[in-house]
């Protein structure tokens, strides 16, 4: 077990957090630091991922098992770790929650395969009701893909058993579009 180590400057804890978690993990630009129990921004960026802000305490990034709550694999839903899966398997890169910014807009897609320009986003029974809710700004959102040539492929909840169909019509350069009709 590793010692513990309680920083009391704002250096210190930058020091630490790359000593400790290396390059992926840092203090978020701009926040001070008061105490190890204070909850405060970090970041982490990692190979295949957007770079994520999150907050917990210094205490819990330098001395427990704490990890970022976007990459944990536990906090994966079903869907999204079955298109994970499939990636890791394949030739393909990716990056996992993609965030991207249109006109004053950001939206976070789960995955960006950047060699076909394609956004992904796996709609859980949860966030289909949202996107439901809110589907004049989905709406829009998909009008921002369209105008700016961006492929993007929802898939919902209930086409989970579609997925290792529609990620091969990628590799084989299909339009999955056009084999899922976008349902």
């Amino acid at each position: 077990m590793r010692e513990e180590f309680i920083p009391t400057t704002s250096e210190e804890l930058e020091r630490q957090v790359y000593y400790n978690r290396g390059v992926e993990y840092k203090v978020h630009d701009g926040f001070e630091f008061d105490d190890v129990h204070t909850e405060m921004t970090f970041i982490h960026d990692a190979k295949h991922r957007s770079p994520h802000k999150f907050k917990c305490t210094p205490y819990e990034l330098l001395n427990t098992s704490f990890q970022c709550p976007h990459c944990d694999r536990h906090n994966l839903s079903k869907g999204i770790a079955k298109i994970k899966e499939f990636l890791d398997n394949s030739p393909i890169a990716y990056r996992l929650n993609q965030s991207l910014e249109f006109d004053d807009i950001e939206v976070e897609f789960d995955f960006h395969v950047p060699e076909y320009n394609l956004y992904i986003s796996y709609l859980s029974t949860g966030r289909c009701i949202n996107v439901m809710n809110r589907s004049e700004e989905s709406q829009q959102i998909r009008d921002l893909c369209n105008e700016y040539a961006i492929s993007l492929l929802e898939i919902i909840h209930a086409d989970y058993d579609e997925i290792e169909e529609l990620m091969y019509a990628i590799i084989e350069g299909e339009d999955p579009e056009a084999l899922y009709g976008g349902k």
